[in-house]
């Protein structure tokens, strides 16, 4: 049984996946961690954000907690 299921919170298919597999060994979650964020090194300077990376923040750090959960 594992202890630990590592997926890509930005991919629902995989945290889907990771349900799956969570289910089939314990049948539910007790304790979920979602560790996941991005830091980009231009961080702070707008003009310098690539907008492909404020999709990537966002996907990480707002839609997949909620996917998670």
């Amino acid at each position: 049984m594992p202890t630990e299921v590592t997926r890509d919170v930005t991919d629902l298919e995989s945290v889907r996946e990771a349900a799956r597999i969570v289910s089939t060994y314990n049948g539910s979650i007790d304790v979920l961690v979602n560790n996941a964020t991005v830091l980009s090194p231009s961080d702070g300077v707008l003009e310098e954000v690539d907008f492909g990376q404020v999709m990537q923040t966002i996907g990480v750090n707002a839609c997949g907690p909620l996917w998670v959960v």
